[in-house]
């Protein structure tokens, strides 16, 4: 599986005070979307405004301080810079740790050297001098889905495996690839299609997720309906208005129809 690249879209947004015009309008919010795939492709470089961009949106995007207008017909979206120094660094991290705990695992070859050195039976406990050769196995499985995968498996994912956890890790979060990934090994301890039925596990709980979202805007939209808006005094008073100056033509015209 190859890598792909993404755009990060939190869930805060729905309630961020900067959204508040923004998130409920449908020009708006695609604007933003596309924009923001536009100035994350072109990181760290500011990005272009595309020709087809709407005016009236981007305007009001820039007004609610989520596009930074740089002028030139060009642009950034306010913040990207941090997301993005935060997920590189982060990547940085859970590869130094992938790296040092691979550096610091001890071989077969070494373990079983080790025992018919001393005499030992092959599956002998490990004394307490020294450390099992199991045991950084299991650190960073909290946050690192390579870790809680070596676990599982016996084997430290490598290649293409390793490419598609960090990408699902990537999409869903780490921790809840960890969920459906243990999830998905206690039903079948098959390796070969371990990552694939946790995508499945994955891809359902997102679906379930915009179900319950898409049932919570139908209920809300329910609510606001169940209460007509009242008629503002001044449009009221506008109909009467319209009303007065047109009410001796409107006269006029009856009587020449019943004549």
């Amino acid at each position: 599986m190859s890598e792909r690249p993404y755009c990060r879209v939190y869930w805060s947004i729905r309630s961020d005070p900067k959204f508040a015009t923004i998130y409920g309008d449908d020009a708006n919010l695609a604007t933003w979307l596309r924009l923001l795939i536009a100035a994350d492709a072109m990181w760290p470089e500011p990005a272009d405004i595309p020709g087809t961009c709407r005016r009236k949106a981007y305007q009001a995007l820039v007004a609610a301080g989520l596009i930074d207008d740089l002028g030139r017909g060009q642009f950034r979206i306010h913040g990207l810079d941090a997301e993005r120094s935060v997920r590189s660094e982060q990547a940085h991290r859970a590869s130094s740790a992938r790296w040092n705990a691979r550096s610091n695992a001890p071989s077969n070859a070494d373990s079983n050297a080790r025992a018919f050195g001393q005499g030992m039976p092959l599956r002998a406990e490990p004394s307490k001098a020294e450390p099992s050769p199991v045991a950084p196995a299991r650190e960073g499985t909290d946050d690192d889905p390579a870790g809680a995968y070596w676990s599982l498996v016996g084997k430290y994912p490598a290649g293409k495996v390793l490419t598609w956890i960090d990408d699902l890790a990537g999409r869903y979060g780490g921790p809840a690839v960890i969920r459906a990934m243990a999830e998905a090994h206690m039903a079948d301890r098959a390796t070969a299609t371990l990552l694939g039925r946790t995508s499945d596990l994955l891809a359902a709980g997102a679906r379930q997720l915009e179900r319950a979202e898409r049932e919570d805007e139908k209920r809300r939209l329910r609510e606001k309906r169940a209460v007509p808006p009242a008629l503002p005094v001044w449009d009221d008073a506008e109909r009467q208005a319209i009303w007065a100056r047109h009410r001796d033509e409107i006269a006029k015209a009856a009587g020449r129809t019943t004549g």
